[in-house]
């Protein structure tokens, strides 16, 4: 029980932040929400699953169905690529049309390290995704 409740608790933290680090800057949200909403449903669909096949067949049944799901996932975790060790960054720009904007999305990118920018005019803020190892934060800060 106590390896099982570890590696749970492991990935209860490791999976949101998963989420949060691949996906684009203006769509954190969305993302997270849709992992959640996916959480529980697989909670919920699974245990419907499980408890048709105990009450269908037997436990072994339910053994052998959940060994089966563990060994796909298995297979289809080995083929997934590490994500890269980026960094977000929400900057304050104070700009507030869509053509300033845009020249100020131009301008971050440009920087090195960063990878996605996203700026929100009428937040008057930028979001960044940046390797903190290539990103030199005090250019950041001046080039605004």
């Amino acid at each position: 029980m106590l390896l099982f409740f570890s590696a749970f608790n492991t990935l209860e933290a490791l999976l949101p932040s998963l989420v949060s680090k691949i996906a684009p800057p203006d769509q954190k949200g969305s993302a997270m929400g849709l992992y959640s909403s996916s959480q529980f449903l697989g909670a919920f669909c699974g245990g419907v699953l499980g408890g048709w096949i105990h009450g269908a067949y037997d436990v072994f049944a339910t053994f052998w169905l959940i060994a089966g799901v563990a060994i796909l996932w298995f297979v289809v975790a080995m083929t997934m690529k590490k994500p890269q060790p980026l960094k977000s960054y929400m900057v304050k720009i104070g700009v507030s049309n869509q053509e300033r904007a845009a020249a100020s999305a131009n301008r971050l990118s440009g920087l090195p390290g960063v990878k996605e920018v996203v700026v929100v005019a009428d937040e008057g803020v930028a979001y960044l995704k940046a390797d903190p190892r290539e990103l030199d934060e005090e250019a950041l800060y001046r080039s605004l």
